[in-house]
């Protein structure tokens, strides 16, 4: 099993380059950060002729997370973090390979540059509402974090 993940920088304006990073290595899932369109507008077309099934949460113009698979996900949230801001950032779903569940969570997080600014704090917020909410899934999983 090859999962990956990558920071595209717009999924639409990468589009060539990712469908020949998925010809050439076969990856069977990859996670994409920054994908920078809305769901209506993603290349759902350009991932299934590839037999990828796509799983997404646009944003428009910045932010956004997707999911690609070649196997069946199940579970997939949009929600597991309550973002004050409302940003796209995270996506989760459970994959099951070989008789074992397998966890995927796909974070683009905040960059909250420069130090002392509302940025920072914003991203301080989140990733401590992050770690709350790995560590409950944890407890639910049976699984040290």
């Amino acid at each position: 099993m090859i999962i990956t993940s990558w920071n595209v920088n717009s999924v639409r304006a990468r589009i060539e380059n990712i469908k020949e990073y998925l010809q050439k290595f076969s990856p069977d899932v990859v996670m994409m950060q920054e994908i920078k369109t809305q769901d209506e507008t993603f290349p759902y077309d350009d991932f299934s002729a590839l037999d990828y099934e796509s799983h997404v949460f646009g944003q428009k113009s910045y932010n956004g997370v997707a999911i690609i698979s070649k196997h069946k996900l199940e579970n997939v949230r949009l929600d597991l973090i309550k973002d004050k801001l409302k940003q796209s950032r995270i996506i989760s779903a459970e994959l099951k390979y070989k008789k074992k569940n397998i966890q995927l969570i796909n974070i683009y997080t905040p960059n909250g540059n420069p130090v002392d600014t509302d940025k920072y704090t914003y991203k301080k917020e989140w990733l401590d509402t992050l770690i709350k909410q790995l560590k409950t899934l944890s407890k639910k999983m049976k699984i040290l974090f």
